[in-house]
């Protein structure tokens, strides 16, 4: 009877990001396949590399565009708050002439924006 051969495993190789940011960039330009055999690599490692580089880039992408849509909705929301502050100052002006109007926004210049005025009081 003999004993089953014991296997030790070969540590993982650790490779350093740049290493595999070289790695990339050789393989799109000489294919993956022979920077594989080039670099003594499975083609499965770059190809894995390749999809997570992806990945980190879209999700770079998508802060982006959360920013953009954050940013989008302070202006939006400060917009309604100038409205709301117009509206609440010139109350007694929406039911009067359009010449109490046009005082109003003339007085309230400096303060408001003459554009959100107009807009409130149309």
């Amino acid at each position: 009877m003999t004993k089953p051969a014991l296997t030790t495993k070969k540590p993982r190789k650790q490779h350093t990001p740049e290493f595999r940011q070289e790695a990339l960039k050789l393989a799109k330009r000489i294919g993956v396949a022979a920077a594989a055999r080039e670099l003594s690599l499975y083609k499965s490692q770059l190809h894995n590399w390749r999809s997570k580089q992806q990945n980190q880039l879209s999700s770079s992408e998508r802060e982006q565009e959360m920013s953009a849509e954050i940013a989008r909705l302070k202006r939006q929301l400060a917009e309604r708050d100038e409205e709301l502050a117009i509206l609440q100052n010139g109350r007694d002006i929406l039911r009067e002439a359009p010449e109490m109007k046009y005082v109003f926004i003339e007085k309230h210049q400096a303060e408001f924006n003459i554009k959100a005025m107009c807009r409130v009081f149309q």
